[in-house]
């Protein structure tokens, strides 16, 4: 399947923002996530919204960057909750806020 220009976008994003990660700047990666994660979001590109919000809980938890991974997590869990609000019941919606992270 062919890439398309908004997810190849999205796909550098989230390679520059790793690199940031790893090279140890957390506070400036968690910013730009949450910036890229908005204009995505405010643009109506959900589908990046929510892999950049997924994608940063994941790479900030696994820093051991426990209050931006949560942060991110929230982000991406409230992306779902206001995308999905029609198809995913609100008892689902609740467990999803109470696993531990």
């Amino acid at each position: 399947m062919a890439e398309t220009a908004e997810s190849g976008s999205s796909a550098r994003v989230i390679q520059k923002l790793e690199e940031s990660i790893n090279q140890g700047d957390l506070y400036s990666s968690l910013q730009l996530f949450k910036t890229q994660h908005a204009r995505a979001k405010k643009r109506g590109d959900f589908k990046t919204a929510a892999e950049l919000a997924k994608r940063g809980a994941e790479l900030m938890l696994s820093k051991n960057e426990i209050n931006a991974g949560a942060e991110l997590a929230r982000d991406y869990c409230e992306l779902i909750k206001v995308r999905f609000a029609a198809v995913v019941p609100n008892k689902l919606i609740h467990h999803i806020y109470m696993m531990p992270v």
